[in-house]
């Protein structure tokens, strides 16, 4: 019988991309193993309507909007005085509102308008939202990736690659404990959700 490969989140690690070529990123080991994301993008319910004879599907603008309607991402993080102490902050969507926006010493480009397609309900692609109403929003990708518990040289990998991310500043908390400072981040992904197998490669911040 073949052996079972299971995945452990303490085998995780996870990245924030800028939009450049190549990307820009910032690597976070996982501490409390909390990431939370769909796998996909929404698919809205059938716009059903019971008629005298049957039923009908009547699509409203509404139903039209589910489909590009943003998605949740959720994770948490403690933060060190080596990896996340002073870079993570800025690399959450530019909060400060920089400009140029820099991560560690290197400057950041927005993601946003590289989220790919939105598949709609008669099949044709239409491309995600290309820009913010509030120009001083910006977006990253998010890169989640897990190794299975017998690490090594080769080992299978599974994850998902989140475009167009945005972290609202208000959402983002931090919350102090006696061993801990912990980050709790909390953003929307407008752009397409994929697996992976491996990161994108790209230059570290």
């Amino acid at each position: 019988m073949a052996a079972r490969i299971t995945f452990s989140g303490r085998s995780g690690q996870l990245r924030i991309l800028s939009g450049d070529t190549p990307p820009k990123y910032l690597e976070i080991p996982f501490s409390s193993m909390n990431f939370s994301a769909p796998i996909a993008r929404p698919r809205p319910a059938d716009p059903v309507v019971p008629t005298v004879g049957g039923y009908a599907h009547l699509p409203s603008s509404d139903y039209d909007a589910g489909f590009a309607e943003p998605q949740p991402v959720a994770f948490s993080c403690h933060i060190d005085d080596t990896t996340n102490s002073w870079k993570l902050r800025p690399a959450m969507c530019n909060p400060d509102l920089q400009s140029p926006w820099t991560v560690g010493s290197q400057t950041w480009t927005s993601a946003k308008g590289q989220g790919g397609s939105i598949v709609l309900a008669n099949g044709n692609y239409a491309p995600t939202p290309g820009s913010f109403y509030d120009m001083k929003k910006v977006s990253v990708n998010v890169q989640v990736l897990w190794q299975h518990n017998q690490s090594g040289s080769g080992t299978p990998s599974w994850g998902l690659n989140l475009n167009d991310v945005y972290m609202p500043p208000q959402d983002q908390q931090i919350q102090e404990s006696s061993d801990f400072v912990d980050l709790s981040i909390q953003g929307l992904c407008y752009g397409s959700i994929s697996a992976i197998g491996s990161f994108t490669p790209g230059v570290e911040s």
